[in-house]
């Protein structure tokens, strides 16, 4: 009987002294996941990745959209648009489609931050008569016509505190919104919507 109680208090002690190291284990979520991974991979856009800017992007780098100098998105400085933690790109001319391609990847705080920054990036848009493609729990997708008559599709979608943009600007036609919606679907699965 002596037995069976100190064994059970060896199995108690043994289970909590479990339960804690287990509850010590990192979860990898987006929190902490590279920007890198989240973004489109370049070979998936050119056999010759380096003619592309890839990496992270500061705050001020006025080749990205969300960057804090643009005279444009300055109104909205007090907002959740401007206020990431950190930012990476993919950006470039994909010759084999005809198109330029920017992936931007932006980590905030906290999920909500994120959705709050994508609904701004999806008023802002409006502004410049945006017109909403599709919509659905993996994002939205807006075309915006150029003075040049040329097609700026964006790809805008949430994922936990991260916020995801895909633009690709060429030609107003059907093969350069086909090419759009092709690199929507090839954003990696670590980009995939949360469930």
């Amino acid at each position: 009987m002596k037995y069976l109680s100190r064994f059970n208090f060896s199995m108690v002690v043994s289970l909590l002294v479990l339960g804690a190291l287990t509850a010590c284990v990192p979860v990898q979520t987006n929190l902490q996941i590279p920007l890198s991974e989240l973004a489109i991979q370049p070979q998936t856009l050119t056999d010759t990745p380096e003619l592309f800017q890839i990496g992270a992007i500061r705050a001020d780098d006025p080749e990205q959209p969300l960057n804090r100098a643009a005279s444009d998105l300055a109104e909205r400085a007090d907002g959740p648009l401007l206020d990431y933690r950190e930012a990476y790109r993919v950006q470039g001319f994909n010759q084999k489609r005809g198109v330029y391609v920017g992936n931007y990847i932006y980590r905030y705080a906290d999920s909500a931050q994120a959705a709050a920054a994508a609904q701004a990036f999806f008023d802002a848009t409006a502004e410049y008569q945006g017109k909403l493609l599709s919509e659905g729990p993996d994002g939205r997708t807006i075309l915006l016509v150029g003075s040049a008559e040329d097609g700026l599709y964006w790809y805008c979608g949430v994922r936990d505190n991260v916020l995801v943009l895909l633009m690709v600007n060429g030609p107003l036609s059907s093969e350069t919104q086909a090419s759009f919606e092709e690199l929507v679907g090839a954003l990696p699965v670590g980009a995939a919507p949360q469930e």
